[in-house]
């Protein structure tokens, strides 16, 4: 182990008591090939391996080595749920790399806290207090919620990074008919999951619907 990321290694279990247990803490060797694993606190074995696969790649990115660091990154975990990437690249001499040190926020708790709240909370405030019709079941599945989006990614086989147009299209077509743009921020997680802009995904649903109704 390089002996320059020996502080680095105290923060990692301080890190993993104070953000709690839905953040994965890692800290890499990035002088080894092999980047091995140094410390680690709340990970998974399974998403060590696939970031130490990832990191090196990451780290040879020009904006990322000049800012140092790369900072909420949606990163498809191996256990098939999604987190949120943040690794700050330990500097070396020149311009070298020595470690990284990665905080990784396992988004499935949030995402089902999201849509537990946006359920719960669908009322109107004036109607409190007196009596009121009982609402209308929503359109969409009671299981259905924002997580929906990269579960239907990942399903498809499609690696974001790398999707046509067609490919892009299907998943787009698939979320439509579950209902999932009629949940708020289906449009932001879309895009951010298949990395592209907000206008796309908007683009993509007005081909869809001028389809539809051409049928």
């Amino acid at each position: 182990m390089n002996s320059e990321l020996i502080q680095y290694a105290k923060l990692v279990p301080f890190l993993g008591k104070t953000l709690g247990n839905s953040f994965e803490i890692i800290l890499y060797d990035m002088t080894d090939p092999s980047c091995p694993v140094i410390a680690s606190a709340n990970s998974i074995l399974e998403d060590q391996e696939k970031l130490r696969a990832f990191l090196p790649e990451a780290a040879s990115g020009r904006r990322i080595r000049s800012r140092g660091y790369l900072a909420n990154y949606p990163f498809p975990a191996e256990s098939g749920k999604m987190l949120k990437l943040s690794a700050y690249l330990i500097p070396g001499p020149g311009d070298e790399v020595l470690g990284a040190l990665c905080v990784c926020l396992r988004c499935e708790l949030f995402f089902q806290m999201d849509a537990f709240l946006k359920e719960t909370l669908r009322f109107q405030a004036e109607e409190i207090g007196r009596d009121a019709p009982a609402p209308e079941p929503p359109e969409s599945s009671p299981e259905l919620s924002l997580d929906t989006v990269w579960e239907v990614i990942r399903e498809s086989g499609v690696a974001p990074e790398r999707a046509t147009q067609k490919e892009r299209m299907q998943i787009l077509f698939t979320l439509y008919g579950m209902g999932v743009y009629n949940l708020k921020g289906a449009v932001a997680r879309t895009a951010e999951a298949l990395r592209i802009s907000e206008q796309s995904v908007y683009r993509y649903l007005a081909k869809i619907k001028k389809a539809g109704e051409s049928c």
